[in-house]
């Protein structure tokens, strides 16, 4: 959940933010124990993600920037997932999200507001397949979507497998310009959301 000020305009938005997948792929099954196999039946645990956005705004003699961020686990989860080698099925996923916003407001570098925004989201239960590649051996490539509804438009993500517990990380950054007749809005988003899961 972003809240981003535009031109002192405050906009609530949906938690998510869409990017390029910007999680590493390597060698070694980091921070994990024993075998890397992720082929299973999985319970959905919780769903986290840590969010920032900055939004400037430039004009002749003045830029206006506000720099609005959150963190939050979710709870009330629900549903389950199967790995196979090839394919990840989400079943009943659902959970709910009730956490703050905050937004600091700088005029030339001067902080002149700073706004604590509560916010609440509520994921329906749904279900959906996705495709997936293995990359080295801690990283996958998504040739479908991702299953983390908190982190949109990631391609990929870092895994880690520690007993029996599954943990995806994907991270999404996300880059805009506008030009409204000399008016320059530039928008940076950055988005981490890591899925836990656990081995039925």
């Amino acid at each position: 959940m972003l809240i981003m000020m535009v031109s002192c305009q405050k906009e609530i938005t949906d938690p998510s933010l869409d990017g390029t997948y910007t999680g590493g792929s390597g060698s070694g099954g980091s921070g994990g124990t024993g075998s890397t196999d992720i082929t299973g039946n999985w319970k959905f645990v919780s769903m986290s993600a840590v969010t920032l956005s900055t939004v400037q705004v430039s004009q002749p003699g003045d830029v206006l920037k506000t720099i609005t961020s959150s963190d939050y686990t979710t709870t009330n989860n629900t549903g389950t997932v199967v790995i196979s080698s090839t394919a990840m099925a989400v079943t009943g996923m659902s959970y709910s999200v009730n956490a703050t916003a905050i937004a600091l407001t700088y005029d030339n570098n001067v902080l002149v507001d700073s706004t604590a925004a509560p916010f609440t989201f509520s994921l329906p239960s749904y279900s959906s397949t996705t495709t997936y590649k293995l990359v080295g051996t801690d990283s996958i490539s998504y040739t479908g979507q991702s299953i983390s509804p908190a982190v949109s438009g990631g391609s990929g993500a870092h895994y880690t497998l520690s007993g029996n517990v599954l943990k995806l990380t994907t991270s999404v950054i996300k880059d805009t310009t506008i030009n409204l007749a000399g008016i320059i809005e530039t928008q940076h988003s950055t988005a981490t959301g890591v899925t836990t899961l656990q081995r039925q």
